[in-house]
């Protein structure tokens, strides 16, 4: 998997979860994907603040949903978006048909749009493997000619969020490319 992340130009991830549990099974990928740099943060509002400053330092933002605020997360994903850098929110806590399902996509304020990821029953952002298997499911969707953030762009420009047209032209013209990593 370190290729396909090289490949797709993800060498710099940054996870944000308040959760220790889920902190902790995500450091796990630090061991089993050396040469890939991550970086932790347990509150969105900081990595906001951060954003503007290192956007260029980061490659992929993971954010959960709900951390000190319930939509920080959707805060996390807008900033990131400013500065075209690819962002996903990964939530836990839905069911699809009575299973655990950890929602997955790109959200515009208090919808999370793009793909939903149902994991094997039982499976948490506790277990390091379901991060594993995140990053394969964020690789497939990022380097494909359907890609989920320039959907998500659109609706949200679409719903009123203000997403500058040069933002939206990037992600169109990624998604074209059939590859959406990288940045200005």
């Amino acid at each position: 998997m370190i290729e396909k992340l090289q490949q797709a130009g993800f060498n710099r991830i940054v996870i944000a979860d308040d959760v220790e549990e889920n902190i902790l099974a995500a450091q796990e990928l630090e061991k089993r994907l050396p040469g890939i740099a991550f970086e932790f943060h347990r509150r969105g509002d900081v990595l906001v603040a951060q954003i503007p400053e290192r956007y260029k330092e980061i490659d992929l933002i993971i954010t959960d949903r709900q951390m000190e605020t319930p939509d920080v997360g959707l805060d996390v994903i807008e900033a990131a978006w400013s500065y075209h850098l690819p962002a996903f929110v990964c939530s836990g806590g839905y069911q699809h048909r009575g299973k655990p399902l950890i929602r997955v996509g790109p959200p515009i304020k208090s919808n999370l749009l793009g793909k939903e990821y149902i994991f094997p029953e039982g499976m948490t952002k506790k277990d390091p493997d379901m991060w594993s298997m995140l990053l394969e499911a964020i690789i497939e969707d990022t380097t494909g000619k359907t890609d989920s953030q320039l959907k998500s762009v659109l609706m949200a420009k679409k719903c009123g969020v203000d997403i500058p047209q040069k933002t939206v032209g990037y992600f169109a013209r990624r998604t074209a490319e059939g590859c959406l990593s990288g940045h200005y």
